[in-house]
């Protein structure tokens, strides 16, 4: 990871969140987006970038990630909420990574796996299902939507190895409100993740 990006946030509009360091040729940058939705039926998109994966947007609170090979010095993604109406806040932050595999197609191994934690107030951990790691050298990206704004989400430790990282957090009050993390694992070798739980 070259670097982090500032988190960005609208109402119900486009966000364009800046890479936290100038790009690189073949640098691949990675987008998150995350809309707190009232309503079913809301997508996000971003030009230019490929879905790596997306959830939620049958439902409510669609999360998308997005990647790209990068050119040098190339600017910062946009992305736009389709169908959002006004309160439903959008954010959206970048990682930076580089000498990763050459293309967006060979970067991505496994299947994103997703989990839901319904009926959550401010004492509720959040689930994490476990994880089948079948490729060594690689980043393992959790990115986690808290559907409440709130002062703090937690360190997150499954196999209680101490190895990730919590690379963002953001909490919102905007519109219908929100916060959002993402926590990073450099895997060196083929190693599941065991379930766990994420805490405020």
């Amino acid at each position: 990871i070259v670097a982090v990006g500032t988190v960005a946030e609208a109402n119900a509009a486009s966000i364009a969140p800046a890479y936290g360091a100038t790009p690189a040729s073949n640098d691949v940058g990675l987008a998150f987006g995350f809309l707190r939705a009232a309503t079913a039926g809301r997508t996000l998109t971003c030009s230019g970038y490929t879905t790596v994966d997306s959830f939620g947007a049958s439902s409510q609170q669609p999360m998308y990630a997005f990647a790209k090979l990068l050119s040098a010095a190339e600017g910062a993604p946009t992305i736009v909420p389709v169908g959002a109406a006004a309160g439903e806040v959008l954010q959206g932050v970048t990682l930076l990574l580089r000498n990763t595999e050459p293309s967006i197609a060979s970067l991505i191994h496994g299947t994103p796996q997703h989990k839901t934690t319904t009926g959550a107030n401010s004492t509720t951990a959040i689930a994490t299902p476990a994880l089948t790691v079948t490729q060594a050298d690689c980043l393992i990206v959790v990115a986690v939507s808290y559907q409440l704004d709130c002062s703090n989400l937690g360190n997150y430790n499954p196999n209680a190895d101490g190895n990730w990282t919590r690379q963002v957090f953001a909490s919102t009050a905007t519109g219908n409100n929100q916060a959002i993390a993402i926590y990073t694992r450099l895997q060196t070798t083929a190693a599941n993740i065991a379930a766990s739980a994420i805490l405020q």
